[in-house]
């Protein structure tokens, strides 16, 4: 199991994961995962970016520090999702500006439909400024969304 570091100022082509040379975006660090693995976002003064992506792998992603406040996802009022296909564990880690868009799929976090014995499990992690459905008139919104018996 290994540690797989991402910063803002970081580079998906030159980095090589390491603390010392983090990559810039969850999709490489995900890219280059295996199962077990824990992505560290670093500390930041700047905010990375909330966009789309699905877990295929079962992965720890956490933030450098123990109370959210150094790690900031913000989805800049974007419809994005983290979709889940594999169990994994979120941490130290705060979440900003996601709007679903009226999505009928909902949440900025989706469980995707068909997996089975997933579990999404969300610790200390701080959510603010997020929209959340009910635009379309479906009215089959949530904050996580699973569309099967998942956990």
């Amino acid at each position: 199991m290994a540690n797989i570091y991402l910063h803002t100022s970081g580079n998906d082509t030159t980095g090589s994961g390491s603390s010392a040379l983090p990559y810039l975006t969850i999709a490489k660090a995900h890219t280059v995962a295996t199962n077990g693995d824990t992505i560290i976002v670093k500390n930041s003064a700047s905010t990375y970016s909330f966009v789309s992506q699905t877990f295929t792998k079962n992965l720890t992603v956490r933030g450098e520090k123990t109370d959210s406040s150094g790690a900031i996802f913000d989805g800049g009022y974007n419809n994005q999702t983290w979709s889940y296909n594999a169990s994994v564990t979120v941490k130290n880690l705060t979440f900003q500006a996601t709007d679903t868009g009226g999505s009928w799929l909902g949440g900025p976090f989706a469980i995707q439909g068909g997996a089975t014995g997933i579990t999404v499990d969300m610790n200390n992690c701080i959510f603010g400024n997020m929209i959340v459905g009910g635009r379309n008139g479906f009215g089959n919104h949530g904050f996580i969304y699973s569309s099967s018996s998942n956990s």
